[in-house]
């Protein structure tokens, strides 16, 4: 073999060797990477709390679709009735007044009769 035929070797059985230690080292840093990431975050955790998550998305969404069903009453014809209510009650207050002014004004008179002379 000639020295440049066995350059040539040395030089791939170097670059192999070096990609394969290469490739160890990185499976190695992934798995110490994965470990650690597992460490952090909790699987079983997390999918109680997706669980969880789940949960509350379909609670807000059943009350949403129970305020969907509600109806705002339309109080303008309810206050427009009241006004007219509280309107005819002044106007009664009115007339128990003036009758009470004629009441008192008769047994005045009564009195009066009563208290005269005959």
């Amino acid at each position: 073999m000639k020295v440049e035929q066995i350059a040539t070797w040395v030089g791939l059985f170097t670059a192999v060797a070096g990609a394969a230690a290469n490739y160890g080292i990185t499976e190695n840093k992934v798995a110490t990477l994965e470990q650690k990431m597992s460490e952090l975050y909790n699987v079983e955790e997390i999918r109680v709390l997706e669980r969880r998550l789940t949960t509350l998305e379909v609670s807000l969404e059943n009350v949403k679709d129970a305020m969907g069903g509600i109806e705002v009453t339309d109080t303008s014809e309810i206050q427009s009735r009241t006004s007219v209510n509280q309107s005819r009650i002044r106007a009664l207050q009115n007339q128990i007044e003036r009758i009470e002014t004629a009441i008192e004004q008769i047994r005045q008179k009564l009195d009066r009769l009563n208290s005269s002379p005959l």
